[in-house]
Protein backbone atom coordinates (compact mmCIF):
# COMPACT_ATOMS: atom_id res chain seq x y z
CA UNK A 1 0.00 0.00 0.00
CA UNK A 2 1.39 3.20 -0.75
CA UNK A 3 1.12 6.30 1.02
CA UNK A 4 0.66 9.74 -0.44
CA UNK A 5 2.11 12.74 1.12
CA UNK A 6 0.73 16.06 0.69
CA UNK A 7 2.11 19.58 1.56
CA UNK A 8 1.28 22.89 0.70
CA UNK A 9 3.45 25.03 -1.66
CA UNK A 10 5.65 27.46 -0.08
CA UNK A 11 5.17 30.90 -0.28
CA UNK A 12 7.49 32.96 -2.05
CA UNK A 13 9.92 35.02 0.11
CA UNK A 14 8.18 38.62 0.48
CA UNK A 15 10.73 41.80 0.32
CA UNK A 16 10.18 42.17 4.01
CA UNK A 17 10.80 38.93 4.80
CA UNK A 18 14.26 38.86 2.91
CA UNK A 19 15.11 42.32 4.57
CA UNK A 20 14.62 40.47 7.94
CA UNK A 21 16.60 37.19 7.34
CA UNK A 22 19.66 39.04 5.11
CA UNK A 23 19.63 41.77 8.35
CA UNK A 24 19.77 38.25 10.59
CA UNK A 25 22.88 36.93 8.85
CA UNK A 26 24.45 40.41 9.13
CA UNK A 27 23.98 39.90 12.85
CA UNK A 28 25.06 36.43 13.28
CA UNK A 29 28.22 36.85 10.97
CA UNK A 30 29.07 40.18 12.94
CA UNK A 31 28.69 38.33 16.29
CA UNK A 32 30.64 35.23 15.18
CA UNK A 33 33.66 37.29 14.48
CA UNK A 34 33.51 38.85 17.31
CA UNK A 35 33.43 36.45 19.49
CA UNK A 36 36.55 34.48 17.14
CA UNK A 37 38.78 37.66 17.16
CA UNK A 38 38.23 37.49 21.58
CA UNK A 39 38.83 34.08 21.84
CA UNK A 40 41.96 34.53 19.50
CA UNK A 41 43.15 37.08 22.03
CA UNK A 42 42.25 35.23 24.81
CA UNK A 43 44.35 31.77 23.48
CA UNK A 44 47.71 34.27 22.20
CA UNK A 45 47.20 36.28 25.64
CA UNK A 46 50.76 37.87 26.43
CA UNK A 47 53.31 35.20 28.01
CA UNK A 48 55.43 36.54 31.48
CA UNK A 49 57.51 39.20 30.24
CA UNK A 50 61.04 38.28 29.62
CA UNK A 51 63.84 39.58 32.37
CA UNK A 52 64.93 42.60 30.89
CA UNK A 53 66.55 44.81 33.75
CA UNK A 54 63.96 47.40 33.17
CA UNK A 55 61.25 47.62 35.92
CA UNK A 56 57.13 46.66 35.19
CA UNK A 57 55.30 49.39 35.03
CA UNK A 58 52.17 48.98 36.36
CA UNK A 59 49.27 51.64 36.14
CA UNK A 60 46.62 51.46 39.23
CA UNK A 61 43.67 53.01 39.35
CA UNK A 62 41.16 53.22 42.35
CA UNK A 63 37.84 54.71 43.26
CA UNK A 64 37.09 55.91 39.63
CA UNK A 65 33.00 56.42 40.53
CA UNK A 66 31.64 56.84 37.53
CA UNK A 67 27.97 58.53 37.55
CA UNK A 68 25.29 59.60 35.03
CA UNK A 69 26.82 62.78 34.66
CA UNK A 70 30.87 62.29 33.73
CA UNK A 71 32.13 62.16 30.41
CA UNK A 72 34.25 59.66 30.07
CA UNK A 73 36.72 61.66 27.55
CA UNK A 74 37.03 63.96 30.45
CA UNK A 75 38.96 61.37 33.19
CA UNK A 76 40.40 59.59 30.00
CA UNK A 77 42.13 62.39 27.44
CA UNK A 78 44.03 63.94 31.01
CA UNK A 79 45.30 60.14 31.83
CA UNK A 80 46.21 59.44 28.51
CA UNK A 81 48.26 62.27 28.27
CA UNK A 82 50.19 62.10 31.48
CA UNK A 83 50.79 58.52 31.10
CA UNK A 84 52.37 59.10 27.45
CA UNK A 85 54.67 61.69 28.88
CA UNK A 86 55.65 59.79 31.78
CA UNK A 87 56.06 56.85 29.85
CA UNK A 88 58.27 58.18 27.11
CA UNK A 89 57.31 55.45 24.60
CA UNK A 90 57.44 52.89 26.47
CA UNK A 91 54.06 50.78 27.11
CA UNK A 92 52.32 49.82 30.39
CA UNK A 93 53.04 46.12 31.92
CA UNK A 94 49.61 45.98 33.84
CA UNK A 95 46.67 47.94 34.47
CA UNK A 96 45.46 47.10 38.29
CA UNK A 97 41.72 49.14 39.00
CA UNK A 98 40.65 48.33 42.57
CA UNK A 99 36.75 50.28 43.24
CA UNK A 100 34.38 51.80 43.43
CA UNK A 101 33.83 51.61 39.49
CA UNK A 102 30.68 52.67 39.78
CA UNK A 103 28.65 55.11 42.46
CA UNK A 104 26.36 53.80 44.07
CA UNK A 105 25.85 50.44 41.34
CA UNK A 106 24.40 52.71 38.73
CA UNK A 107 23.72 51.24 35.30
CA UNK A 108 24.98 54.55 33.71
CA UNK A 109 28.03 54.10 35.56
CA UNK A 110 29.25 50.80 34.61
CA UNK A 111 28.45 51.80 31.35
CA UNK A 112 30.77 54.32 31.52
CA UNK A 113 33.33 52.22 33.33
CA UNK A 114 33.08 49.26 30.99
CA UNK A 115 33.49 52.11 27.96
CA UNK A 116 36.79 53.60 30.20
CA UNK A 117 38.58 50.32 30.64
CA UNK A 118 38.01 48.87 26.85
CA UNK A 119 39.53 52.02 25.74
CA UNK A 120 42.65 51.91 27.94
CA UNK A 121 42.69 48.59 26.52
CA UNK A 122 42.93 49.97 22.98
CA UNK A 123 45.46 52.66 24.08
CA UNK A 124 47.93 50.98 25.63
CA UNK A 125 47.35 47.72 23.91
CA UNK A 126 46.89 45.55 26.66
CA UNK A 127 45.07 42.12 27.00
CA UNK A 128 42.27 41.07 29.25
CA UNK A 129 45.11 39.31 31.03
CA UNK A 130 47.19 42.22 32.31
CA UNK A 131 44.23 43.82 33.61
CA UNK A 132 43.12 43.25 37.06
CA UNK A 133 39.93 44.11 38.63
CA UNK A 134 38.85 44.18 42.32
CA UNK A 135 35.32 45.45 43.27
CA UNK A 136 34.75 48.54 45.79
CA UNK A 137 31.63 48.44 48.53
CA UNK A 138 29.84 50.76 46.05
CA UNK A 139 29.91 47.64 43.44
CA UNK A 140 27.57 45.45 45.14
CA UNK A 141 23.73 46.03 45.45
CA UNK A 142 22.82 47.90 48.90
CA UNK A 143 19.23 46.49 49.62
CA UNK A 144 17.31 44.39 52.39
CA UNK A 145 15.99 42.26 49.77
CA UNK A 146 19.36 40.00 49.93
CA UNK A 147 18.72 39.24 54.19
CA UNK A 148 16.64 37.57 55.99
CA UNK A 149 15.31 38.99 59.49
CA UNK A 150 14.22 36.92 62.04
CA UNK A 151 12.72 38.49 64.49
CA UNK A 152 12.12 37.94 67.75
CA UNK A 153 12.24 38.99 71.73
CA UNK A 154 15.95 40.15 72.65
CA UNK A 155 15.59 41.98 75.94
CA UNK A 156 12.97 44.01 78.19
CA UNK A 157 12.36 48.12 77.97
CA UNK A 158 12.18 49.70 81.67
CA UNK A 159 8.48 49.27 81.67
CA UNK A 160 8.92 45.53 81.39
CA UNK A 161 7.77 45.90 77.32
CA UNK A 162 9.71 43.44 75.35
CA UNK A 163 12.26 45.24 72.84
CA UNK A 164 12.44 42.90 69.30
CA UNK A 165 15.10 42.62 67.35
CA UNK A 166 16.98 40.13 65.05
CA UNK A 167 20.33 39.62 63.15
CA UNK A 168 19.96 39.81 59.25
CA UNK A 169 21.26 36.36 57.56
CA UNK A 170 21.58 36.01 53.96
CA UNK A 171 19.42 34.17 51.76
CA UNK A 172 19.37 32.83 48.39
CA UNK A 173 19.91 36.29 46.52
CA UNK A 174 23.00 37.17 48.58
CA UNK A 175 25.65 36.29 45.81
CA UNK A 176 23.40 38.30 43.15
CA UNK A 177 24.86 41.61 44.81
CA UNK A 178 27.44 41.69 42.83
CA UNK A 179 26.03 41.02 39.97
CA UNK A 180 26.83 44.34 38.00
CA UNK A 181 30.45 43.77 38.22
CA UNK A 182 29.99 39.78 37.17
CA UNK A 183 28.98 41.27 34.07
CA UNK A 184 31.30 43.86 33.60
CA UNK A 185 34.10 41.26 34.69
CA UNK A 186 33.25 38.87 32.35
CA UNK A 187 32.62 41.04 29.66
CA UNK A 188 36.58 42.13 29.86
CA UNK A 189 38.20 38.51 29.72
CA UNK A 190 35.22 36.58 27.72
CA UNK A 191 34.88 36.00 24.30
CA UNK A 192 31.01 36.62 24.31
CA UNK A 193 29.97 39.78 25.80
CA UNK A 194 26.89 39.51 28.07
CA UNK A 195 23.64 42.70 27.89
CA UNK A 196 22.55 44.61 31.57
CA UNK A 197 19.19 43.96 32.08
CA UNK A 198 19.06 43.78 36.16
CA UNK A 199 18.62 47.35 37.57
CA UNK A 200 20.81 48.20 40.81
CA UNK A 201 18.18 49.29 43.93
CA UNK A 202 20.65 51.20 46.15
CA UNK A 203 19.48 52.48 49.74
Amino acid sequence: MKSIRCSRPRKPPTEESERKLSALKADIEARTHESARKVVEMETMSRPKEPTGEPLLVLHLSDLHFTAEMKRDAVLEPLEADLRRLLEGRGLDYLVISGDFADKCTEAGWRLADEFVTEIRKSFGLDAQRIVLAPGNHDLVQSDEYFDLERKPISRDPQGKPVVGGEPKPNDKYHSRFHRFRTFYHNLYSARRIRRTRRCNTT
